[in-house]
């Protein structure tokens, strides 16, 4: 499988948009880019619900009383906040 990557153009600039900071900050492409970006997350995890898309569940995302669960009975997990 070959790996590439799209390039990002400001809709009203034509410049090129290298970063995701740069995206999700941007007055114009904020509101796309975090909705897209929510559904991927969705996606990758239990499902996006608001669009009716299916689970995949390679992540889960576990709160605070379930983070220290597992700490407890001895298991890890990769990252938690």
């Amino acid at each position: 499988m070959d790996h590439f990557a799209n390039h990002i153009f400001h809709p009203e600039k034509g410049e090129t948009i290298r970063s995701y900071d740069e995206l999700a900050t941007n007055p114009i492409t904020k509101e796309t880019w975090t909705k897209a970006m929510t559904m991927e997350l969705g996606n990758f995890a239990q499902g996006h619900k608001a669009m009716n898309t299916p689970e995949t569940n390679p992540l889960f995302f576990l709160d605070h009383m379930l983070s220290k669960t597992f700490l407890l009975i001895g298991r890890s997990h990769m990252y938690t906040s």
